[in-house]
């Protein structure tokens, strides 16, 4: 997946020169590019990993990868996990290295990570949370595990069922966690700052942080959010031309 952007220098003079460009999407959490007049970015994509994965997943739909759409969203919904987790104990003031070192050991099997949510889920809001339906899970194994390969209406039910698991839980957080779930961006920012500090040296320029509104995203107001459906996000992500 590539994100399309512009160079922020050749902007205000309205050049025609590199108005637009893109990056390709990666584990990269700093991304420096220069555009044909020598101008060198620094851009940040404030996301969180399950945002942004969920996201590759609707990209993959449109490009009629249907197979690879599943890979992604499904580790969109584990990672998501990962995150409530993260929240629910960072606001138990757990440590940092405490919580990394409960998630080694989970960290490779899935099954325990779910486990993990649902108890902490359960015990922090008294209810057990909105989970796949079994037809979805059998589906996404088939498709993981046997190689089945999926159409589209297939492809977009199963994305259209995780967007709807989530949706509701994350809501929770941003209601009644954004506080925490502010200082963990900062904290991910801080630790990308320390880690690419001598590229952030070298350029010695202004670094770009971008925000987009997601089709799961903490960017938009929480009532915009909870009015969204999963088809006006899809048909938004096809229209908007932001991602390549």
């Amino acid at each position: 997946m590539k994100f399309r952007t512009l160079c922020y220098q050749c902007y205000p003079a309205k050049s025609t020169v590199d108005f637009d460009m893109s990056i390709s999407i990666s584990e990269t959490d700093l991304y420096e590019y220069r555009c044909s007049l020598g101008h060198v970015t620094l851009l940040e994509l404030q996301v969180f990993k399950f945002e942004i994965l969920f996201e590759s997943g609707l990209c993959a739909i449109r490009d009629k990868y249907f197979m690879e759409s599943i890979l992604s969203i499904t580790a969109a919904l584990e990672r998501f996990y990962e995150f409530f987790i993260k929240i629910i104990l960072k606001k138990q003031n757990i440590s940092e290295e405490l919580i990394e070192k409960s998630f080694k050991t989970m960290s490779r099997q899935s099954e325990r990570q779910v486990g993990a949510f649902t108890v902490l889920y359960l015990s922090t809001f008294l209810e057990l949370p909105k989970m796949l339906k079994q037809k979805m899970i059998t589906f996404r194994n088939d498709v993981v595990h046997k190689g089945y390969l999926p159409n589209e209406n297939e492809t977009l039910e199963y994305a259209e069922e995780v967007y709807n698991t989530i949706k509701p839980i994350y809501l929770k957080l941003l209601e009644d966690y954004s506080r925490t779930i502010m200082n963990y961006q900062l904290d991910i920012k801080k630790g990308r700052r320390e880690k690419y500090k001598d590229i952030i040296k070298k350029n010695n320029n202004p670094i770009l942080g971008i925000a987009p509104d997601l089709t799961l995203t903490h960017v938009l107001n929480i009532d915009s959010f909870r009015n969204r459906t999963f088809q006006e996000s899809f048909q938004t992500l096809t229209k908007n031309g932001v991602y390549m």
